[in-house]
């Protein structure tokens, strides 16, 4: 997958969620926090997976996964 970030474009409000997977959920979500996000839904064990969900600083809501080890 490709793609790139674009500023100042108005949140997404379709109904489509993406999730990006990183290798630790806890880590990530405080650097969400650090970098101005939001978290939306706190880490949940959905298993196979850990899931969480938050906004960027721009609006845009996101989610993040990690696999099991």
């Amino acid at each position: 997958m490709s793609g790139t970030w674009v500023l100042n474009r108005e949140p997404a409000t379709a109904g489509l969620l993406v999730h990006i997977m990183v290798d630790d959920a806890a880590a990530t979500v405080e650097n969400i926090i650090s970098k101005g996000g939001k978290i939306v839904q706190g880490l949940r064990m959905q298993p196979p997976e850990i899931t969480a969900i938050f906004s960027n600083p721009s609006g845009n809501v996101l989610g993040i996964y990690q696999e099991p080890s």
